[in-house]
C-alpha cells in the first residue's frame, strides 16, 4: 500500500491525489558529468530542512513524471528526485550523473558505478529484517530490464522510499509496495560525505 504522507505517521491510502500544481522554469543549461545541476523545485516546498512528509505532499501534488535526464520542471528521473530530497531534508548537495535523454540500460549502470558521486555513499547492505535504513539514507534497486534504480528512505509513516519510477513519476512506497512492484535487491546505502 502507498504511504499517505498527508496524514499521521501510520495512516495509510490507497492512491494519491496527483492534482497539477504551479511550478519554477528549469535552467535549460546542461551540465558536464560530475557538475552541480540546478534543479527546478515545485512551488510550494516548505523551507530546506523542513520535514519530509511536506517534500512528499508537495512532490505528489506536482504530479511528476519521468525522463531519463529529466531535472524539471514537470519531469525528474530517479537520480534527480534524490538531489531534490537529500538538497531539501538534509542540505545535502549531491553531484549530477549526466546521462542525456537517450541513455540505455547499460549506459546508466555503467556510469553509475563509475561517478564520482558513488563515493559519497557508504554500502552497508541488502535491506532485510535485520538490516534497516535510516532517514536519509539512499535506496539502490533493481527492476525487471532496469540495472540500476534509487530512492531516498524517509522515516515517514513507518518508513518509505521517495523515488521517481518510468510508469508512475514520483512514488512514495514502503518495502512491501516496492517489492510487489518487482523491485529487488534493495540496498542501502549511507552518506558518508562529499566526494573530492
Amino acid at each position: 500500500m502507498q504511504a499517505d504522507v498527508s496524514k499521521p505517521k501510520g495512516a495509510r491510502r490507497a492512491s494519491s491525489d496527483r492534482a497539477a500544481h504551479g511550478v519554477r522554469p528549469a535552467s535549460t543549461s546542461r551540465a558536464r558529468r560530475g557538475a552541480m545541476l540546478p534543479l527546478a523545485f515545485p512551488k510550494g516546498l516548505a523551507p530546506r530542512g523542513s520535514d519530509a512528509a511536506a517534500l512528499c505532499r508537495a512532490l505528489l501534488q506536482a504530479g511528476i513524471g519521468h525522463r531519463i535526464g529529466g531535472r524539471g520542471p514537470s519531469e525528474f528521473d530517479c537520480w534527480s528526485t534524490v538531489q531534490i530530497a537529500q538538497a531539501h531534508l538534509f542540505g545535502r548537495e549531491l553531484l549530477d550523473v549526466d546521462l542525456g535523454e537517450k541513455a540505455s540500460r547499460t549506459d546508466i549502470l555503467r556510469a553509475v558505478r563509475s561517478h564520482v558521486a558513488h563515493a559519497q555513499w557508504e554500502e552497508l547492505g541488502i535491506w532485510s529484517g535485520g538490516l534497516q535504513p535510516a532517514h536519509g539514507d539512499v535506496v539502490t534497486m533493481t527492476h525487471k530490464g532496469v540495472p540500476w534504480h534509487v530512492g531516498t528512505f524517509l522515516g515517514v509513516d513507518r518508513g518509505v522510499v521517495l523515488h521517481c519510477a518510468e510508469e508512475a513519476g514520483i512514488c512514495i512506497d514502503d518495502r512491501a509496495v516496492l517489492y510487489a512492484k518487482g523491485f529487488r535487491l534493495l540496498t542501502i546505502h549511507r552518506y558518508i560525505g562529499a566526494a573530492a
